[in-house]
């Protein structure tokens, strides 16, 4: 058993502006949803032992609950009973898109089938 004391955040991310609602993986991609920005995809830089934000949701969402439904695919649920489909396209290059700056302003992700009441 480990002593409280010894337990430490090794790695922290202040990016996400509002409350995480949620955290699923797929492969080496980390989901993190969040109460008021939707949905994030980080991933894990072992080299230097960092957590990066690649790619963000451009639309704004209450999310309370996530669902992956593939490697590049998460189902979401918002707050105002609303189910998105968000996700990557299929054509995105992780190499090109490492750096977060060049991922938020190419819009790489996409939305469909989305239900407004």
């Amino acid at each position: 058993m480990i002593a409280a004391s010894q337990l430490y955040c090794c790695n922290y991310l202040s990016n996400f502006p509002v409350q995480i609602t949620g955290i699923q993986s797929t492969g080496q991609r980390i989901i993190v949803t969040d109460s008021q920005e939707s949905v994030h995809f980080v991933r894990y830089r072992k080299a230097e032992n960092q957590l990066v934000i690649f790619c963000d949701d451009t639309t704004p969402r209450y999310v309370t609950t996530c669902c992956v439904l593939d490697y590049n695919t998460v189902a979401v649920g918002d707050k105002f009973g609303s189910v998105s489909i968000v996700g990557l396209y299929s054509g995105y290059n992780l190499a090109y898109y490492a750096i977060p700056a060049i991922s938020w302003s190419s819009n790489l992700m996409f939305l469909s089938r989305c239900r407004q009441r």
